[in-house]
Parts: structure tokens; C-alpha cells; sequence
């Protein structure tokens, strides 16, 4: 079995009396191995912050615009089952700590997903939903070939959820409510996992998972780059230009003011004004 395999691989040789006892410092498989532990356990402290950024950006825009729903549920669902594989088989915390952690900030954002969406509601729906099935899958009740499953088919949803995302921030060309630190660190994470994955793991799916996950993240990397100066469609291009109707939208072409000696022009957000010919005359 897969994770059998893994264990195995997780602890090569006795590392501490080959170094220390027998001052063998030039055991190349147990400088990896250390180096490997090394980078996990960096990768497992700073994934501890790596999606504050964007729930902060969230919070104080109040708005999930920029992220797609569909690629944050796919991206929760990765982190579910990756957590749920890896604590059932036993694999070593800092080969799958940080999916524990980002999957907890990976809740909250849906969480607010949900409550600027559609409300309160439908956020404590998801909220008792996720958990009971979280409880589930940490039971132990769940037979392992079948969060093996569940983690193989993480692989196609990491490519719909990128590719969801990649698409939004392309018809709005904008990245929106997209927080550049939290991708730039995500790619990092990737990027030093396929490392860890290898040594500490062994897992085949596990290591091709961690390599999907990087060229995803590189396409959002670059989109935000690219779109970095770019403001989104259907958004004020005018920072000057205000409207205090309450029942305005910018985006409506069909919009006219209601005072008939106004008329909205939508290329430029400005009024200009017509004379009205004196009917009484």
C-alpha cells in the first residue's frame, strides 16, 4: 500500500548516531533527510500566517470580488482530504502540517465567501456541513484506500480551481480581491514541497500533486504580474467621478439620469448638459 511505502521512506536510516556517533558528516541521504525536516517545519510555521493577508484584504474591503467561489471550495477540498490521508497514515507533521493550517484559513475565507455573498444563513450552513465531515474523516472509521481516493483526486480539482481562478482574473482583467503575498508565498510552498514530498514521502501521488500545485500557482504568479496596473472591467476608470444615487450602477449601459436636462455618458462618466426647447412658446 501506498502509505505503507511512504513510512518507510519517511525514516531512511538512523540519522542522529551516523551524524553525532560515528561523526559520518558526509551521509548524503542524511543531510536531505535533515534539510528536508528543516525546510517542512519552515514551510509548516509560515503557512501558521499565509492566507492572513488575503482575509484581511477581504474584511476590510468587504468584498470577495476577484475570487472565484468554485476554485476556493476545490482548493478547501485539497486541503480536507490531503490533511485527512496524511493524519490517517501517519506520515510525519511536517510533510502535511501546513495543509492543516492553510486549510484552516482556507474555511475562513470561504466562510466570508459565503457571508458577503449571500449572507449569514448559508455561511452557518457550510460552517456545520464541513465540520461534520471533517469529524468523519478524522474518525479513523474511513478506510484508507478510500482517502487515497479522495487525495488522487485532488490532482484534477488543483487544475479546475486554478484554472477557475485564472479565468475570472481574465474576464475581469483584474486579479481583484487577489492578496500578492498570499500567492507569492503559496508558490514558495509548493515549490518546497516537491522537495520534502521526495524525501520524506516517497508518495508518488503525493510528489506529481505538489508539481500540479506549482504550475497552477506560477499561472496566478503571472497573472498578477501582468495585471498588476490593470483595473478590472466594469469599474470606474474616473477616480474623481462620484454618483450619490443610491440606485446607481456603473455598469448598466442602459443607465440615464432622471433629470431629462442630464444624460449619462458611460465612456467618460461625466453628465453633459442639453438645453430643453421652451414648449410653452
Amino acid at each position: 500500500m501506498q502509505s505503507e511505502n511512504a513510512q518507510k521512506i519517511s525514516y531512511p536510516i538512523n540519522c542522529h548516531p551516523d551524524l553525532f556517533a560515528r561523526n559520518n558528516f558526509l551521509n548524503r541521504e542524511c543531510w536531505l533527510f535533515v534539510l528536508s525536516k528543516c525546510l517542512g517545519y519552515i514551510i509548516v510555521l509560515s503557512s501558521v500566517v499565509i492566507k492572513i493577508p488575503q482575509i484581511v484584504k477581504i474584511v476590510s474591503g468587504r468584498s470577495s470580488e476577484g475570487l472565484s467561489i468554485a476554485s476556493v471550495l476545490m482548493d478547501l477540498y485539497g486541503h480536507t482530504a490531503g490533511v485527512a490521508y496524511h493524519f490517517n497514515t501517519g506520515l510525519p507533521f511536517s510533510s502535511w502540517g501546513d495543509s492543516l493550517f492553510t486549510g484552516v484559513q482556507t474555511v475562513i475565507i470561504t466562510a466570508l465567501l459565503f457571508y458577503y455573498s449571500a449572507g449569514m444563513p448559508r455561511t452557518t450552513t457550510f460552517l456545520t456541513l464541513y465540520c461534520a465531515t471533517v469529524a468523519i474523516l478524522l474518525s479513523g472509521y474511513v478506510p484508507v484506500n478510500v482517502l487515497w481516493t479522495m487525495n488522487i483526486l485532488n490532482l484534477p480539482l488543483i487544475v479546475l480551481s486554478g484554472g477557475s481562478q485564472a479565468s475570472s482574473n481574465y474576464r475581469h482583467s483584474s486579479t481583484g480581491q487577489l492578496s500578492a503575498v498570499t500567492v507569492a508565498l503559496n508558490l514558495f510552498g509548493a515549490l518546497a514541497r516537491i522537495f520534502t514530498s521526495v524525501v520524506e514521502t516517497g508518495d508518488t501521488a503525493i510528489i506529481v500533486t505538489n508539481v500540479v500545485a506549482t504550475v497552477v500557482t506560477f499561472i496566478i504568479v503571472l497573472q498578477m504580474w501582468y495585471y498588476w496596473d490593470t483595473p478590472s472591467q466594469g469599474t470606474l476608470t474616473n477616480p474623481t467621478y462620484r454618483h450619490t444615487s443610491p440606485t446607481y450602477s456603473h455598469t448598466n449601459p442602459t443607465y440615464r439620469h432622471t433629470d431629462p436636462k442630464y444624460r449619462y455618458t458611460e465612456q467618460t462618466h461625466e453628465q453633459t448638459e442639453h438645453t430643453i426647447p421652451d414648449t410653452d412658446e
